[in-house]
């Protein structure tokens, strides 16, 4: 059977139905491994590994493969979404299977991948130490949120342990965070401190600390704190988010799933939103130890992500939803603008303010909130492309917080006045969900090619 006849997924099988390891399976050389796996560097051959150094430590190798011995987190399910993940998804997955306090379940989200994440999560699903089950997709998601949601849909824990595929978790992660969950009923979000890394497993934590202290100054992360969600909203969470990495978290799951529609609307933010909607209806827990490796990809992820200018709108749409809940004030208005302006030219090297003022009309309307003018005036965008539009767009923002959106052949040469915000290059896809994050109630289109695009922003696009 060794010579090829059973699948290393048939194999693990049968030993761990068994009871007890094969006395034939101790020892086999490095040729029965790519006898049973093939390729020698291929994931069924680290499975293959993986298995046989537990069957050559005996019973104790099988207790580690069946959990035995070890604490249980019975109120917590792990959600792992994976999409291309047969890099990482091994050294993943076991980091699950090795926690000191082990979960409820995992339930693995395949998002249609196109390499052999799949065929890895299967094989590994053998070993786990506690019910595991997969689910594929015939279709991409195109966003991890759809995979989010269904995490959460499917759970029977209380608290959720959203897992990304490319991350890693300290053993004692589910034990400590767990615990720091489990005493206080009104938690919402138990987290712990994250250590960046790069593809390589390389450690880059410097960004993720600067920016840490940048939307929080004066605060040490390397204290544990409690704190009512709110209270953590005015503090930092509406400057910045300040818990980078979801995988680093435990979230009730009844708190997420009503909240998850937040994420809705923020491609590129929203876990940040998510976490934004949890803490106004819950509290905070906060472990200082380093107990998730989270991995980014290219370049830095906040840096990677600012240098698109849709993600400032979507930062300043989010703002905006903040604020609308009461949980700002003047000074932090003042804030926001000083921290978004000052990114956004160093970002795009820009030396004066011409193109910040879409900006500055969310700042505007930031302003308004907080002093509570926000019913005043009504928001609206031009779409332009003639010249000799000015005259226009100043009686429109008499009445109006006023964008415009260069189209066709216009290139920004307008020269609007103060008050309005001429938008970066946006898609007409990005275009129809900043009228939903803007919430625009009026659309103006100057010149033929304006109104085509104002078309095509679909049958949910403000009337003109």
């Amino acid at each position: 059977a060794l010579d090829g006849a059973l699948s290393a997924s048939f194999f693990a099988d049968l030993v761990v139905s068994t009871g007890a390891p094969p006395d034939w399976a101790g020892g086999l050389p490095e040729e029965r491994v790519v006898t049973l796996a093939g390729d020698p560097g291929s994931p069924d051959a680290a499975f293959v590994r993986e298995l046989l150094a537990a069957l050559e430590a005996g019973a104790a190798g099988l207790q580690r493969i069946r959990g035995e011995g070890r604490a249980r987190r019975g109120d917590v399910t792990v959600g792992l979404p994976a999409y291309n993940a047969e890099r990482d998804i091994e050294e993943r997955v076991w980091s699950i299977f090795e926690q000191s306090a082990l979960p409820a379940e995992i339930i693995a989200f395949d998002d249609a991948s196109k390499d052999r994440t799949l065929d890895c999560l299967y094989r590994l699903s053998a070993l786990s130490p506690v019910p595991m089950r997969i689910e594929g997709s015939e279709r991409n998601s195109g966003s991890p949120y759809v995979q989010w949601r269904k995490c959460l849909e499917a759970a029977r824990g209380e608290w959720c342990w959203i897992a990304e595929s490319d991350d890693v978790a300290h053993p004692a992660f589910l034990e400590e965070i767990g615990r720091l969950a489990g005493t206080d009923e009104s938690c919402a979000i138990a987290y712990a401190r994250s250590t960046a890394a790069d593809a390589h497993s390389r450690i880059h934590s410097k960004e993720q600390d600067d920016y840490l202290e940048r939307v929080a100054p004066g605060r040490d992360w390397n204290q544990p704190f409690r704190a009512e969600g709110r209270a953590e909203i005015r503090a930092c969470l509406y400057l910045g988010n300040t818990i980078p990495n979801v995988s680093a978290a435990l979230l009730r799951r009844r708190t997420a799933l009503a909240c998850i529609e937040a994420a809705a609307d923020f491609p590129r933010l929203g876990d940040w939103a998510l976490y934004a909607a949890m803490l106004e209806r819950g509290s905070l827990a906060y472990s200082p130890r380093r107990l998730n490796l989270h991995r980014r990809h290219g370049e830095g992820v906040i840096a990677g992500a600012q240098r698109q200018a849709v993600f400032h709108v979507e930062r300043a749409a989010l703002q905006v939803r903040i604020a609308e809940a009461g949980l700002l004030e003047p000074a932090q208005v003042e804030a926001i603008a000083a921290l978004q302006l000052e990114e956004f030219h160093v970002l795009f090297g820009l030396e004066d303010a011409a193109d910040d003022s879409f900006l500055r009309v969310f700042h505007a309307w930031l302003r308004d909130i907080a002093a509570g003018r926000a019913g005043m005036r009504t928001n609206a965008l031009a779409l332009v492309s003639v010249d000799g539009a000015c005259g226009a767009l100043r009686d429109l923002q008499r009445a109006h917080r006023l964008w415009v959106a260069p189209a066709g052949a216009f290139a920004g040469e307008l020269g609007c006045p103060e008050g309005v915000g001429v938008l970066p290059e946006l898609s007409p896809e990005e275009l129809a969900r900043f009228c939903r994050l803007a919430r625009i109630e009026r659309i103006a289109p100057f010149g033929a090619a304006a109104e085509r695009l104002a078309e095509a922003l679909g049958p949910s696009a403000p009337p003109s």
